[in-house]
């Protein structure tokens, strides 16, 4: 982690900025939606919804920066789900839950019944 952490600030802020739940990334400093914000949409729909918003560019087979290719993520954070704790990924669950909440994502089995609160989100997602 010596090679990390002397990886210059803003590196470091980016990396954890990207930890916080995504719906963060739509709240202004009062902690309401930003102002700027005009539609939220599946990125499994994200040409259609560009185009309705008036994007007509929008090519869903360009690539945009890959994560793959990046040595630091690679070396320090590698995706090895399956070597995560239980209780680790019910951390996690507890930490993003408002994005389950706001945006549908899948819940992870071991976490449906982690908490009264993933235990909310859930039955709300099933509704």
């Amino acid at each position: 982690l010596k090679d990390f952490a002397q990886q210059d600030i803003k590196t470091s802020l980016n990396a954890l900025t990207h930890a916080l739940p995504q719906a963060n990334f739509m709240l202004d400093l009062n902690g309401e939606i930003d102002h700027r914000v005009k539609v939220i949409g599946d990125i499994t729909e994200m040409a259609e919804v560009l185009e309705m918003i008036g994007f007509t560019d929008f090519d869903p087979n360009k690539k945009g920066r890959d994560a793959t290719k990046n040595f630091v993520k690679q070396k320090y954070f590698p995706v090895h789900k399956e070597m995560l704790s239980n209780e680790t990924l019910k951390e996690i669950c507890e930490f993003v839950a408002v994005d389950y909440y706001l945006f549908d994502f899948k819940i992870p089995e071991v976490c449906l019944s982690s908490s009264p609160w993933m235990q909310y989100v859930h039955q709300e997602i099933l509704q």
